[in-house]
Parts: C-alpha cells; structure tokens; sequence
C-alpha cells in the first residue's frame, strides 16, 4: 500500500511540476484535477494539453510527491543505465529504479530525454491501482480490464497529457486492490472521503424505532439492542430498506416515557449507538370518518329510524390510529338521542322507544367527544346531516397479508393468507360490523382452480375476521384451497368485491406462481434389498418451480401419487414426525426373489413421472462376524475383572453387507484358545470345549496376563451350511504395574439449580503400552463442594442452588477445579478442571435409535417383543428409541408429557394423557397406536409405535 501511495503522488506530480511546459485544452477531466490542486495552468490559465514529458523528469516528480525527493537526490548511482547524460538525475533514477517505480528499456538504456508513451503510463495508473505489472507485454490488456482506458487506444503512442487526464479521472473511481476504497478515496480528493459511520434515532410509533446510517449496512450480520436505562426492550422483527440504509425496529411492546439508547452491532465496522427519548402513548386527535349520519339497520336488514350511526377515529401523537384502544374511553355527547354503543369505531346514537321519535333525513345532529386522562386532553365536536341506511359503497384492498412475510405461490398454505380491505358506505364511513358485511358485499374468485376465498360452513357467505393483521386492527378475509382437485395451478387469480346494494366493484389480482409447488420428482431404487424384509425406505428428489428441493410431508402429502407391482397400499408416503420431512417408504415383507418396479407421478405435471426397478434378491445369509465388541483391556478390581462377551456384542454382516441379527438355526459359541487357567466364561452353556453365547455372557478373569479367545458363529441345521469365525484378546493389568495416568475430559454441562447433567469421570493408566482404564472404586474424585458440587456413583453432579454465577442475566462460564486420586502405592494425584454455564438447557435435536430391541426409524418405533423386548410404560418408548440431545451435546433420559394416545391399541392404555411412566398397558404382536408428546426444550412431536 505504501509503493500504491508512491505511484498515486508520482502522478499528481507528473501533473503539477510541468504545468508551464505542458500543452493542453481546457477539459472536464482538466478541470477537475486543477480543481483538486494536482495541476496548475499556466500564466494564461491554459491547461496545453497537448504536449507529452520526459521519462527522467517523472522520477523526480515520484520521489518529490512521495515525500522522498531529499532521499532519492542523495541516493548512491545504482543504475546501470549508460544513456543517462550528467550526474543531476542519477539519484532520482537510482531510486525510482530501486523501489520499482520504474524501469529501463534494458540494463544499459533508461529511455533519456524519450516521451512518455501510453502504456508507460498506464503502467504508473496500474501500479497505483495495486495491479501486478510484472508481464510488462500485458499492460494493455489489464488497462482495458481495469477500465482505464479503450480498447481502441493505441498504447504505442506518445500520451497527450489531455488523454493522461482523462485516464487519471478515471482511475479515481476504480478500486485499489486490497483496500475496498476507490483511489480517490485512498488519496483523499474532495468528494471520495467517506464519512465515519453514524446513526440518527427516533421513534416513528408507539412500537416502532427507526435507525438511520449514513452509509450501507451488512444487513445479514447487523445486530440491535435498544434498552431504556439498564432496562433491555424486546426488539420483535427489524426491516431494512431496500438502500440498506434504514432499519426499523418492530417493537413487542409500546414504547413508554423516557430516555433510550440504540445499539447497532455489526452493521458497520465499528460499533454505533444513539439516544432518543419517548413520551407515554397519548391521544391527539378525534374526528368523524363519514361526512353524514346513516339510519341505523335492524337486524332484518330493514331501516331503523330510530338509530343514526357513523365512525369515528382517533389517532395517537405518531399518526397511528389507536380507535380501538381508546375509542371506548371517549366521552360522547349529542343534541338528540343517547350513546348506545361506541365499539369498534363506530358511534351508535338512539332514540328511546317510549319518545315515538324518530331521526329524519336531512335534519341536523350535534355531536361532541371529549377524552380526558390526566394531562391528556383531547376535545372535538360537529354537526352533520342525517342521511339514508348505510350500505356497503366501495372497498379498497390494502395488501395479501402473511404473519412471516411469506410470498404466495402454488405450493403455499393458502389459509395462512389474509386479503386485508377496509369497507366504507355512501358517506365515507368505514364498516366493521362483519354481519353487515356479510349481508352487504360478496366476494368471489375468477379461477377456482387456483384458490379460493374462506366461506362459512353453513350458508356459503364470506367468512370475513376481525383483528388481522400486524397490529390485529384490521378486518379481512382468508383464502382457502381449491376444491375442485388435489393440486393448485399457477397464475393469476382475481378476487373481486362487490357491492350488493351499489353494484360497485373491487378488483385484487393475486399472482400465484409455481414457486414452492411440487413439479418434478425422481426415485433412486433402494439398494440391497432381500426376502424376509419389512419397509423399505426409498431416496427421492421433489423440486419446486423455482428448483429447489421440496422436502417437507404437508408440502408433497396429496401433491403426488405412488404406485408399486409390489401390491396396493405398499409404496407410501408417511411423515418423519421428528423433523416434519417427507419419507417415501416401500413395504417389501411379501414379496419374494425377483424384479418389481415403483412409480411417482406428480398429481398437477401429468407429464412428469418417474420409476425405478428394485431387485429383491434371496433371503440373506450371515457373511462374516464384523466385530466383537468387548472391552480389550481392564485393570483387576479386588482380583477380578469382567467382560462381557454377550450376543449384543457380536456384529455379524449378511451377505448384502448389513447388519444381521441372530436369528433361529444359528448358534454363537465363545472358545478359549491361550492364556491358561484364570479365565472363567460365566452365563453360558458349556458344549465340549465351547461355550453357547447368550445375552448375559461373560468373561471373568482373575489373573494379570492375557488370553485369545475365538467366536464362531454355526448353523445348527442341515438347511443351512455357515460357519463364521473371529478371534480378539482381553488382556489384565494390575493397578500397581501402571503408569501414566490420565483423566478423560468432561464436557462442558449446565451448572445451574437442578441441573440433569451428569458426567462421569473416566481414568486411565498405560502398561506396556497400552492403554487400561481403571474400575471406579481404584480412585477417588475430589469437587469443591462448597460450589454445590458433589461427586457420586462415579459422576460428577450438581446439587443445590448449583454454581454462584453471579447476579446476571447473560451467559456465563466458569473452570471449577477438581482432584483425582489413584489410589495405587504412591497415591498418584491428578489436577483436573471442568467448565460450567448457566445457558438455559433446551432440546438441539431428536433423534430415533436402537436399543433392548426397540427400533426407531422415520417417525415410528417398533418394539419387538419376539426378540425379547419388555414393556412397562410408554417412557420404555422414549428411553429405547428416542434420543433427546441438549445444547450441551448431552443425551439423557426424558419423561415426557403425553398428550395423546390414540388410534388402533390406544384402548389398552390405562390412561392417554400425563407423564408417559404413568402410561401402562398390556401389548400384544400386531398392536399400533399413535402418541403426541411434548419434552420442555423442543417442539410438540408424535411418534408411531407398532408391536411385533
């Protein structure tokens, strides 16, 4: 950056220091670099244009802009350059040459007493641009690029320093490389100084702020914190404008009296704040809407003589209208006639039935409202003609209306939509009884096929709202889905309003692209895939009409239709009730060895379908015995140490390669092949020398050493002719033969009052070289218990009030200290520490597992009693097959809420609601049911559950 500046000051100087000798017309570029003082005219003010300089002068030029002329007049001869006539230039030269300002036609020609060309200097802009010269036959080539001169410019030619101006001009405007600034910004010309971020603050509403930069903001990462004193104030949604130059904050709550500051982080590169101050919401204004009274409407529809209304509206110091927050809090008064009702801004005067009076058209009624809160007091009054029954006259739309800001297309819940209008009768006075509504205006749609507008169940009218949109003060109408099929087209659907008693008519075009609509699908066949297998998940890719992937169920659920030669009803679409993603899942139990084909077809695109063949091969065979995974090596705790050689320890593979569960005509056997006496296989059933694996087998050793053990796996029946092997060792150490030691490191956990967490502490010694991890009873964990620690069945936990964080109320950690001690013959002492936090805990993701022979698996969980499953409770459900993990990567065991259990065997339960270890019953294979659920931390979820 510091050779950039240097180029940048060798050419203002190649301007200014030949200002008398130069030959140039008065231009634009001309003047606004003599404007900026970077050249002077002559004693005539000519710029002389036309006129070039020479190559000996420019290095003199360079080193007196860059502050450097002493330095370079005083440097030593370097150059080699033998046209160089007298010794006045050989300090410059040598110097320019040094730093790489400039260079000679050769080592022994520096260009004496030659013009300067064009591309020589473009050479000079693009230096100063930080652009790589060094491929010197490519100047022109990267000026064009860099925009600094034409294509068209001939860069042999001598440069006219009227061109040279222009290209200077030019090149104020380009980026220097690196820096993000233009080059008049980093010379710091008039007009190119960018001014230090700021911001200006006011409150434009009740529940809204406005910030103002004065320059472009990072909306992605722009963070705000608005407090009032020390008070922090909920900021509910930020919008920017399209300049992103502006951001309103949406407030959560109104605004109240007093001074508050604004803190905008992250927008600009330093951090910004300003004040404002507020005053409490307040009315400001009262004033009739309609310019006549209306006779009032019986229920029939018919006149009322007796009755004359009109709206009113009031509006608050920002301009908002506040009528329905405080037009109840107006005191009316009138010349003829009492306030019967003054709800929803409209203002109802009566006649009493006992009088016989009635209002007449034409006659004239004085009307006052007064509202009267402490300082607050607002005063207005009219007088206005009667005139007939209000009817429904003109609607004006103002916007399809979404609580996210969603834009509508075919793939959208339509519901979720709200046409927000306002009705007004004769008189201008706005309508917001729904019953008139409904009796005075229809609305209907021009294409059913798009979408359709919200009706009533039983008499087929509109079904207008209340209390719609952002601030829940407007009325409107929803739409609804089609009827008339399964999917939605796009295009434009007009809603149109219209006046019963007028005849006049609103028009709303909605665009209804395809946007998030389903439109392709294509199937991947399902791979490995063999008799004897139950549901089959088959990989898929829906794309949008934008092109981007469709994976939610309610975004595909009726919008596309599958078919197998598997059967009826085996290929479906079901929903992963974990994530609300869409699974297609294929049933395969009956089918047996052969070829069978899938097929999709998107329900609204009967051209687009798709299918894929799947192979389901012969029953499959055990293959190979993967692992057996025990633990290899133990320390003897009291002269023994146990491992466990079970059935759920052997990982056995088919000839498909995937996992294969033991099943009947098969035996696993445990031999032991070295190590001698001292290892004793309990929980089996001797055969010779072999012992039958069960589900409780192990290996109990009470000796230091190690031994070699074989498994293999055998088929019990002539059917079948398999004989699998695969050996391991388990070795023993003795504590007192370990060195070494070492503590595995705790996570970090919730250190706060009645935290779950629980974190065992595991240690570790080596013996010839390899690593033993020791029985929790050979060493003892010592915790601060005076910071509510506690160390018990080999976990460490919290306890009490749990860890003093301090008063505060933003996210903490702490290091706490802890000791372990191993309690061999030197008592070895281990220094550790763990990190605590009070961040809230809160549920990251769920997830489906396996375990005691409950499996989950895309939103439903079998439990197979036939393998031994147990059920207790529906909590067995959510310990076996659920897995909740927290914000601190922990996983433990939930009781959740239950909300529901219904469908199928739900009539067993003893009950359907409460905590789900409360929730019993008696299942039998074949039994399924539904639950809904909530876990503190996570969104409601429901999972299936099928008994086999």
């Amino acid at each position: 950056m510091k050779k950039s500046l240097s180029l940048l000051v060798a050419i203002a100087m190649v301007f200014s220091m030949f200002a008398s000798v130069a030959a140039a017309a008065t231009s634009e570029a001309g003047k606004k670099l003599e404007g900026y003082g970077v050249i002077k005219g002559n004693q005539n003010g000519d710029l002389l244009e036309d006129e070039n300089w020479l190559r000996q002068d420019v290095a003199v030029l360079i080193s007196r802009l860059a502050g450097k002329e002493d330095e370079a007049k005083a440097t030593a001869k370097t150059h080699t350059f033998t046209d160089v006539r007298g010794t006045f230039y050989n300090g410059y030269i040598s110097w320019a040459k040094d730093n790489n300002f400039m260079q000679g036609n050769s080592a022994t020609n520096f260009g004496f007493d030659n013009q300067i060309t064009y591309k020589e200097f473009a050479t000079v802009i693009l230096r100063a641009l930080a652009v790589d010269t060094s491929d010197y036959s490519k100047i022109g080539e990267l000026a064009v690029k860099a925009g600094i001169i034409g294509s068209d410019l001939n860069i042999d030619e001598k440069a006219k320093r009227g061109v040279t101006y222009d290209i200077v001009v030019t090149a104020l405007d380009k980026d220097v490389a690196g820096t993000g600034k233009k080059l008049g910004e980093v010379l710091g010309l008039p007009g190119y100084v960018v001014p230090a971020p700021a911001i200006d603050v006011k409150a434009n509403s009740v529940k809204e702020v406005t910030v103002t930069f004065n320059k472009e903001i990072d909306t992605a990462k722009a963070k705000f914190e608005l407090k009032r004193g020390s008070v922090t104030v909920a900021v509910d949604k930020v919008v920017f404008s399209d300049d992103k130059k502006v951001a309103k904050l949406q407030l959560a709550n109104k605004l109240v009296a007093g001074d508050y500051t604004v803190v905008a982080k992250e927008a600009t590169d330093a951090e910004l704040s300003a004040t404002f101050s507020a005053e409490n919401e307040k009315v400001a204004k009262i004033e009739l809407v309609g310019d006549k009274f209306a006779l009032g409407t019986k229920n029939t529809g018919d006149v009322n003589n007796q009755e004359i209304e009109i709206s009113y509206k009031v509006t608050n110091q920002y301009g908002d209208d506040v009528t329905r927050n405080y037009g109840s809090s107006i005191n009316f008064q009138s010349s003829k006639g009492f306030v019967k009702s003054q709800s929803n801004g409209k203002l109802v005067l009566a006649l009493d039935d006992k009088t016989n009076m009635s209002y007449q058209i034409t006659e004239k009624v004085y009307v006052s409202g007064n509202y009267n809160s402490g300082s607050n007091n607002v005063f207005f009054n009219d007088t206005l003609e009667v005139g007939t029954q209000s009817r429904v006259d003109v609607v004006t739309v103002k916007e399809l209306y979404h609580p996210d800001g969603k834009t509508i297309s075919a793939g959208s819940t339509f519901s979720e939509f709200t046409i927000l209008f306002e009705a007004k009768d004769q008189y201008g006075n706005l309508i917001t009884d729904l019953n008139k509504l409904k009796k005075d205006l229809s609305v209907y749609v021009s294409n059913q096929s798009i979408f359709d507008i919200a009706k009533e169940r039983d008499n087929n009218v509109p079904d207008f709202v209340n209390d719609q949109g952002k601030n829940k003060d407007q009325i409107g109408i929803k739409l609804s889905k089609n009827n008339l099929s399964n999917f939605t087209q796009e295009g434009t659907n007009t809603v149109i309003f219209n006046s019963i008693f007028t005849g006049k008519q609103t028009k709303f075009d909605v665009e209804v692209n395809k946007g998030t609509a389903v439109q392709s699908i294509q199937l991947e066949a399902p791979t490995n895939v063999a008799v004897g297998d139950k549901k089959v998940k088959v990989n898929f890719t829906a794309l949008d009409g934008n092109g981007n992937q469709v994976t939610k169920f309610k975004d595909l659920d009726k919008k596309i239709t599958l078919n197998s030669s598997f059967g009826a009803e085996t290929f479906k679409l079901v929903e992963n009730t974990l994530n609300g993603n869409a699974e297609l899942q294929l049933d395969v139990s009956k089918a047996s060895q052969g070829v069978y084909t899938i097929f999709a077809y998107v329900n609204n695109n009967g051209s687009n379908q798709a299918s894929a063949q799947v192979n389901v091969a012969a029953a499959p065979k055990p293959n190979d015995i993967k692992k057996v995974d025990v633990d290899r090596n133990k320390v003897l705790d009291g002269n023994s140490a146990s491992f466990e050689v079970s059935t759920s320890k052997i990982k056995i593979v088919d000839n498909l390669s995937r996992d294969w569960d033991l099943k009947t005509g098969y035996e696993l056997t445990l031999e032991q092949l070295s190590g001698g006496e001292g290892y004793d296989v309990q929980n089996a059933d001797k055969d010779g020398n072999k012992y039958v694996i069960g589900k409780d087998t192990k290996v109990v050793v009470t000796k230091a050493g190690s031994a070699r053990f074989r498994v293999t796996l055998k088929s019990t029946t002539t059917d079948n002719n398999v004989e699998l092997t695969q050996d391991f060792t388990i070795s023993t150490a003795d504590l007192k033969d370990l060195d070494n030691f070492s503590v595995e490191k705790v996570s970090k956990f919730f250190g706060g009052q009645n935290s779950p967490h629980k974190k065992e502490v595991k240690v570790f010694g080596t013996y010839n070289g390899e690593k033993y991890q020791l029985a929790r009873s050979q060493y003892d964990v010592i915790v601060p218990s005076a910071d509510n620690f506690k160390y018990e069945d080999g976990k460490i936990v919290v306890v009490g009030t749990g860890y003093n964080f301090g008063p505060t109320t933003e996210t903490k950690e702490a290091t706490v200290k802890y000791t372990v001690q191993v309690k061999n013959e030197n008592h070895k002492l281990l220094s550790e520490e763990f990190v605590v936090s009070n961040e809230k805990i809160k549920i990251s993701r769920v997830e489906f597992k396996s375990d005691n022979n409950y499996k989950g698996e895309n939103g439903t969980v079998t439990i197979n009693v036939t393998k031994g499953a147990t059920f207790t409770n529906l909590k067995d459900v959510f310990d076996n097959a659920l897995k909740f993990v927290d914000n601190y990567g922990s996983d433990y065991k939930y009781d959740p809420t239950i909300t529901s259990v219904f469908g199928g065997a739900a009539n067993k339960f003893n009950k359907t609601t409460g905590a789900a270890s409360e929730i019993t019953a008696t299942l039998a294979v074949g039994d399924k049911f539904n639950v809904n659920y909530n876990v503190d931390g996570a969104e409601p979820a429901s999972i299936t559950v099928e008994v086999e």
